[in-house]
Protein backbone atom coordinates (compact mmCIF):
# COMPACT_ATOMS: atom_id res chain seq x y z
CA UNK A 1 0.00 0.00 0.00
CA UNK A 2 0.93 3.13 -1.33
CA UNK A 3 0.87 6.92 0.64
CA UNK A 4 1.37 10.17 -0.82
CA UNK A 5 1.85 13.42 1.61
CA UNK A 6 3.95 16.18 1.28
CA UNK A 7 5.55 15.20 -1.69
CA UNK A 8 6.57 11.87 0.11
CA UNK A 9 6.03 8.44 -0.84
CA UNK A 10 5.98 5.64 1.98
CA UNK A 11 5.18 1.92 1.35
CA UNK A 12 5.25 0.34 4.91
CA UNK A 13 7.12 0.12 8.35
CA UNK A 14 9.87 -1.74 9.72
CA UNK A 15 9.55 -3.54 12.73
CA UNK A 16 11.10 -0.50 14.49
CA UNK A 17 8.36 1.55 13.15
CA UNK A 18 10.33 3.79 10.55
CA UNK A 19 9.15 4.46 7.76
CA UNK A 20 11.35 3.58 4.39
CA UNK A 21 11.77 6.41 1.96
CA UNK A 22 11.73 5.50 -1.69
CA UNK A 23 13.30 6.82 -4.91
CA UNK A 24 15.51 9.91 -5.01
CA UNK A 25 12.74 12.75 -5.10
CA UNK A 26 11.39 12.10 -1.54
CA UNK A 27 15.07 12.43 -0.32
CA UNK A 28 15.48 15.71 -2.34
CA UNK A 29 12.03 16.72 -1.06
CA UNK A 30 13.23 16.13 2.88
CA UNK A 31 16.55 18.02 2.10
CA UNK A 32 14.74 21.00 0.64
CA UNK A 33 12.17 21.33 3.70
CA UNK A 34 15.19 20.48 5.92
CA UNK A 35 17.13 23.48 4.52
CA UNK A 36 14.12 25.73 3.96
CA UNK A 37 13.43 25.42 8.02
CA UNK A 38 17.09 26.35 8.90
CA UNK A 39 17.62 29.41 6.59
CA UNK A 40 20.90 30.35 4.77
CA UNK A 41 23.59 27.84 5.53
CA UNK A 42 27.30 28.21 5.91
CA UNK A 43 29.54 26.24 3.81
CA UNK A 44 32.90 24.86 4.89
CA UNK A 45 34.87 27.63 2.82
CA UNK A 46 32.96 30.21 4.83
CA UNK A 47 30.45 31.37 2.23
CA UNK A 48 26.80 31.74 2.64
CA UNK A 49 24.25 30.37 0.37
CA UNK A 50 20.31 30.63 0.66
CA UNK A 51 18.33 27.44 0.91
CA UNK A 52 16.98 27.57 -2.70
CA UNK A 53 16.09 24.96 -5.07
CA UNK A 54 18.79 25.94 -7.40
CA UNK A 55 21.62 26.07 -4.27
CA UNK A 56 20.17 22.31 -3.45
CA UNK A 57 21.05 21.68 -7.10
CA UNK A 58 24.27 22.77 -7.25
CA UNK A 59 25.10 20.67 -4.44
CA UNK A 60 24.65 17.43 -6.32
CA UNK A 61 22.13 14.63 -6.04
CA UNK A 62 22.49 12.81 -2.89
CA UNK A 63 22.56 8.82 -3.24
CA UNK A 64 19.29 7.32 -1.76
CA UNK A 65 19.60 5.02 0.39
CA UNK A 66 22.85 6.31 1.95
CA UNK A 67 23.64 6.83 5.47
CA UNK A 68 23.29 10.24 6.78
CA UNK A 69 26.20 9.91 9.21
CA UNK A 70 28.40 9.18 6.05
CA UNK A 71 27.46 11.48 3.30
CA UNK A 72 26.32 15.43 3.36
CA UNK A 73 22.98 16.41 2.94
CA UNK A 74 23.45 19.33 0.38
CA UNK A 75 23.94 22.50 1.50
CA UNK A 76 24.53 21.40 5.20
CA UNK A 77 28.34 21.87 6.69
CA UNK A 78 30.07 18.83 7.38
CA UNK A 79 30.48 19.12 11.14
CA UNK A 80 29.47 16.72 13.47
CA UNK A 81 27.00 19.01 15.12
CA UNK A 82 25.38 19.61 12.19
CA UNK A 83 24.61 15.41 11.31
CA UNK A 84 23.21 15.35 14.99
CA UNK A 85 20.94 17.96 14.01
CA UNK A 86 19.85 16.49 10.67
CA UNK A 87 19.16 12.97 12.66
CA UNK A 88 17.20 14.81 15.20
CA UNK A 89 15.18 16.69 12.79
CA UNK A 90 14.58 13.48 10.60
CA UNK A 91 13.48 11.21 12.93
CA UNK A 92 10.94 14.01 14.47
CA UNK A 93 9.65 13.76 10.36
CA UNK A 94 9.44 10.03 10.29
CA UNK A 95 7.69 10.27 13.64
CA UNK A 96 5.42 12.59 13.03
CA UNK A 97 4.42 10.66 9.06
CA UNK A 98 4.41 7.58 10.75
CA UNK A 99 1.69 9.18 13.55
CA UNK A 100 -0.49 10.70 10.48
CA UNK A 101 -0.28 7.52 8.19
CA UNK A 102 -1.12 5.21 11.05
CA UNK A 103 -3.95 6.55 11.84
CA UNK A 104 -5.61 7.77 9.10
CA UNK A 105 -4.27 4.53 6.83
CA UNK A 106 -5.21 1.92 9.08
CA UNK A 107 -7.68 3.29 11.79
CA UNK A 108 -10.68 1.97 10.51
CA UNK A 109 -13.52 4.66 10.53
CA UNK A 110 -16.66 3.78 11.70
CA UNK A 111 -19.63 5.89 10.72
CA UNK A 112 -20.08 6.95 14.56
CA UNK A 113 -16.07 8.05 14.35
CA UNK A 114 -17.26 10.07 10.70
CA UNK A 115 -20.70 11.46 12.61
CA UNK A 116 -18.79 12.96 15.46
CA UNK A 117 -15.84 14.25 13.29
CA UNK A 118 -18.15 16.36 11.22
CA UNK A 119 -19.69 17.48 14.05
CA UNK A 120 -16.21 18.65 15.39
CA UNK A 121 -17.20 16.74 18.39
CA UNK A 122 -13.77 15.31 20.06
CA UNK A 123 -13.24 11.47 20.60
CA UNK A 124 -10.58 8.45 20.74
CA UNK A 125 -11.18 5.57 18.67
CA UNK A 126 -10.05 2.51 19.94
CA UNK A 127 -9.89 -1.18 18.85
CA UNK A 128 -9.99 -4.25 20.02
CA UNK A 129 -10.71 -7.91 19.08
CA UNK A 130 -14.09 -8.10 17.20
CA UNK A 131 -14.95 -11.56 18.85
CA UNK A 132 -15.35 -9.97 21.91
CA UNK A 133 -18.32 -8.86 22.50
CA UNK A 134 -19.17 -9.20 26.36
CA UNK A 135 -19.22 -5.79 28.03
CA UNK A 136 -17.27 -6.88 30.94
CA UNK A 137 -14.43 -8.47 28.45
CA UNK A 138 -14.51 -5.51 26.56
CA UNK A 139 -13.58 -3.42 29.30
CA UNK A 140 -10.82 -5.52 29.98
CA UNK A 141 -9.43 -5.49 26.49
CA UNK A 142 -9.12 -2.28 26.93
CA UNK A 143 -8.10 -2.10 30.23
CA UNK A 144 -10.76 -0.12 31.51
CA UNK A 145 -13.19 -0.15 34.23
CA UNK A 146 -16.34 -1.85 33.59
CA UNK A 147 -18.18 1.34 35.54
CA UNK A 148 -16.10 3.75 32.69
CA UNK A 149 -17.62 1.39 29.45
CA UNK A 150 -21.22 1.60 28.49
CA UNK A 151 -23.24 -0.29 26.67
CA UNK A 152 -26.32 0.67 24.64
CA UNK A 153 -29.66 -1.35 25.30
CA UNK A 154 -32.77 -0.67 23.38
CA UNK A 155 -36.46 -1.23 24.61
CA UNK A 156 -39.37 -0.12 24.58
CA UNK A 157 -42.43 1.69 26.45
CA UNK A 158 -45.93 0.13 26.89
CA UNK A 159 -46.76 2.83 24.06
CA UNK A 160 -44.26 1.12 21.46
CA UNK A 161 -42.01 4.15 21.88
CA UNK A 162 -38.62 2.91 21.70
CA UNK A 163 -35.78 4.31 24.07
CA UNK A 164 -31.86 4.07 24.00
CA UNK A 165 -30.17 3.67 27.68
CA UNK A 166 -26.52 3.34 28.26
CA UNK A 167 -25.52 1.49 31.03
CA UNK A 168 -22.50 0.40 32.76
CA UNK A 169 -21.20 -2.77 31.19
CA UNK A 170 -21.15 -4.90 34.42
CA UNK A 171 -24.23 -3.11 35.33
CA UNK A 172 -28.43 -4.41 34.73
CA UNK A 173 -31.08 -1.98 33.50
CA UNK A 174 -33.53 -1.05 35.97
CA UNK A 175 -36.67 -1.13 33.91
CA UNK A 176 -38.79 0.81 36.53
CA UNK A 177 -36.48 3.73 36.93
CA UNK A 178 -36.37 3.47 32.78
CA UNK A 179 -39.99 3.39 32.93
CA UNK A 180 -40.27 6.44 35.27
CA UNK A 181 -37.27 8.05 33.70
CA UNK A 182 -39.20 8.73 30.11
CA UNK A 183 -42.61 8.52 31.95
CA UNK A 184 -43.81 4.94 30.88
CA UNK A 185 -45.94 2.72 33.03
CA UNK A 186 -43.77 0.09 31.93
CA UNK A 187 -40.53 -0.83 30.27
CA UNK A 188 -39.52 -3.82 28.19
CA UNK A 189 -36.33 -4.77 26.14
CA UNK A 190 -36.80 -5.67 22.61
CA UNK A 191 -35.60 -8.93 21.20
CA UNK A 192 -32.19 -9.72 19.77
CA UNK A 193 -33.80 -10.28 16.68
CA UNK A 194 -35.64 -6.86 16.36
CA UNK A 195 -31.92 -4.62 16.95
CA UNK A 196 -30.69 -4.64 13.50
CA UNK A 197 -33.59 -3.54 11.84
CA UNK A 198 -34.61 -1.28 14.48
CA UNK A 199 -31.25 0.61 14.90
CA UNK A 200 -28.51 -0.59 11.75
CA UNK A 201 -26.45 -2.47 14.57
CA UNK A 202 -25.94 -6.14 15.56
CA UNK A 203 -25.17 -7.25 18.74
CA UNK A 204 -21.97 -6.20 20.41
CA UNK A 205 -22.01 -2.79 17.85
CA UNK A 206 -24.85 -0.81 19.43
CA UNK A 207 -24.14 2.91 19.89
CA UNK A 208 -26.40 5.65 20.81
CA UNK A 209 -24.90 7.52 17.95
CA UNK A 210 -26.14 7.20 14.44
CA UNK A 211 -28.84 5.39 15.16
CA UNK A 212 -31.36 4.31 12.35
CA UNK A 213 -33.76 6.74 13.86
CA UNK A 214 -33.39 9.45 16.77
CA UNK A 215 -34.17 7.34 19.17
CA UNK A 216 -34.67 9.13 22.72
CA UNK A 217 -31.24 8.74 24.51
CA UNK A 218 -30.57 8.35 28.37
CA UNK A 219 -27.25 7.88 29.99
CA UNK A 220 -26.63 6.83 33.85
CA UNK A 221 -25.70 9.66 35.87
CA UNK A 222 -22.33 7.41 37.07
CA UNK A 223 -21.06 8.76 33.69
CA UNK A 224 -21.01 11.66 34.85
CA UNK A 225 -18.35 10.60 37.70
CA UNK A 226 -15.61 10.40 34.51
CA UNK A 227 -13.84 12.72 32.49
CA UNK A 228 -14.47 10.31 29.79
CA UNK A 229 -16.50 7.01 28.82
CA UNK A 230 -16.51 4.43 26.42
CA UNK A 231 -19.07 3.95 24.21
CA UNK A 232 -19.54 1.32 20.66
CA UNK A 233 -18.12 2.71 17.90
CA UNK A 234 -20.87 1.26 15.89
CA UNK A 235 -18.87 -1.62 14.64
CA UNK A 236 -17.98 -4.74 16.92
CA UNK A 237 -14.50 -4.33 17.73
CA UNK A 238 -14.52 -0.60 17.66
CA UNK A 239 -14.79 1.61 21.06
CA UNK A 240 -15.16 5.39 21.06
CA UNK A 241 -13.96 7.17 24.34
CA UNK A 242 -15.85 10.75 24.37
CA UNK A 243 -16.69 12.82 27.62
CA UNK A 244 -20.02 12.17 28.59
CA UNK A 245 -21.15 15.93 28.88
CA UNK A 246 -20.15 15.86 24.76
CA UNK A 247 -21.44 12.73 23.96
CA UNK A 248 -25.04 14.08 25.85
CA UNK A 249 -24.58 17.35 23.97
CA UNK A 250 -24.66 15.31 20.48
CA UNK A 251 -27.15 12.74 21.26
CA UNK A 252 -29.76 15.45 23.32
CA UNK A 253 -29.27 12.61 26.01
CA UNK A 254 -30.22 13.14 29.38
CA UNK A 255 -28.69 12.04 32.57
CA UNK A 256 -30.87 9.79 35.01
CA UNK A 257 -30.57 6.60 37.56
CA UNK A 258 -31.14 3.62 35.44
CA UNK A 259 -28.89 1.08 36.96
CA UNK A 260 -30.22 -1.94 39.40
Amino acid sequence: MFFFRDGIIIDEFSSHATMRMRTRKPVSLLKRSIAASEGPRTLAGGKVMATSIPGLRAQGKVRAGGSPDKRPLGLFPRTEASYHFRAEILAEIRKGLFSFVAYNTYMVKTNVMRLLESAHVPFTGHEYDEEIIDGVSVASALHEEPDRVFKTLIARSDKGTLYAFDVPVAAELDLKKAAKAVGAKSIEMIHLKELLPLTGYVHGGCSPIGLKKPYPVYLDETAQLWDTIFVSGGKRGFQIEIAPTDLARFCQASFVPLTV
